[in-house]
């Protein structure tokens, strides 16, 4: 008898564990449902974003009646779907890259004393205001730009201090004279876009190069190759697409030669940019 009441009680404890195990079961398959529910609303509100339709009623959360402990650090939000970080500075003045482009310009030129060697020292050349002109074929790699330019520079002459090099004050001569300074060659210039808005920005650059140099003096003419380089900065617009207007500020100079000094001069120049 007391086999038969141990061997009742098993069996009872079977048929009780039994019982809760098909209700954890019940809770479980219930549970699935409404997950299964909240994935199918979800599936659908993503569809009608992706169509840019309005959604239909809001997605509920299924309730969850023992819902798992997360700790001290859960995971953060999701932002909803419409919503962005803001772009920053940076990428919001990234500029379009153009490729290749063509440009051509003019200037006022604002040259120095061209001074002249001789026997008995320098003899400083008075210059007038000149003029530049040129062309550019460039290429843009959207934070920089790399061009080609061949240009002119011409200025005639003022007058010339003919006193001897040692004399001082009023005893200075300078007289009127006839000739002019130019300057003929090829450029490369490296230069650092700095974005304003979507159409307008700002630059500086570097550039060296190969210039052929002339100064006529009356009947002479003094002919040299030298190096030249040039530092400008400027303002861009571009007032179409494919077109823009570029003002420049430039200062050039070349090498000195055997027959006088190197020439400097500030440049203000205007630019016709189209892009191709």
């Amino acid at each position: 008898m007391a086999q038969e009441i141990t061997y009742e009680q098993q069996m009872d404890d079977l048929e009780a564990k039994a019982t809760a195990l098909s209700k954890r079961l019940e809770d479980s398959e219930a549970r699935s449902q409404r997950m299964n529910a909240f994935v199918a609303q979800a599936r659908e509100r993503l569809e009608a974003l992706r169509a840019g339709r309005a959604a239909g009623e809001p997605i509920q959360m299924p309730e969850q009646t023992a819902p798992p402990d997360l700790g001290e650090n859960p995971n953060p939000a999701i932002a909803e779907p419409g919503s962005q970080q803001p772009v920053t500075q940076e990428l919001a003045k990234l500029r379009k890259r153009k490729g290749y482009y063509l440009q051509a310009f003019g200037g006022y030129l604002l040259p120095r004393t061209v001074n002249m060697k001789t026997n008995i020292g320098k003899v400083p050349i008075e210059p007038k205001e000149g003029f530049s002109t040129g062309l550019v074929f460039g290429r843009d790699f959207r934070r920089f730009r790399l061009e080609g330019e061949i240009s002119g520079r011409q200025y005639d002459h003022d007058t010339m201090d003919l006193s001897h090099p040692s004399a001082k004050g009023p005893g200075h001569s300078k007289e009127p004279v006839n000739g002019y300074t130019s300057a003929f060659g090829g450029v490369v210039t490296a230069l650092v876009d700095f974005p304003l808005t979507d159409d307008s920005g700002l630059f500086v650059g570097v550039g060296v190069g190969v210039n052929g140099a002339t100064l006529k003096l009356e009947n002479r003419k003094f002919k040299n190759t030298l190096f030249a380089y040039q530092l400008l900065s400027g303002f861009e617009w571009e007032f179409t697409e494919r077109a823009s207007l570029r003002f420049l500020y430039k200062y050039f100079t070349t090498a000195g030669s055997k027959d006088f000094d190197r020439l400097d001069s500030h440049n203000l120049e205007l630019g016709m940019q189209v892009d191709l």
